[in-house]
């Protein structure tokens, strides 16, 4: 039974580790690395400016707020 607690204890450390990490996470990189899938993936230069923030919502963690700059066909 004393593991059973370990274990449940164990998991739910790493849990909290794992929501503050996101909370951790600056807007800014993750705007960068959506320009570049979306350039990757899609051959198109994408700019994102403007105020990004977190926005959570559901368990669902997605950057909003963010104004679309520029969608150049290339």
């Amino acid at each position: 039974m004393r593991w059973v607690f370990r274990i449940v204890i164990t998991l739910i450390i790493l849990a909290v580790i794992v929501v503050a990490g996101l909370f951790l996470i600056p807007t800014d990189k993750i705007a960068r690395i959506a320009e570049d899938q979306f350039e990757k993936n899609a051959g198109r230069a994408l700019s994102i400016g403007g105020m990004c923030r977190h926005r959570y919502s559901h368990a669902l963690i997605r950057a909003s707020r963010c104004c679309w700059m520029r969608l150049s066909v290339g």
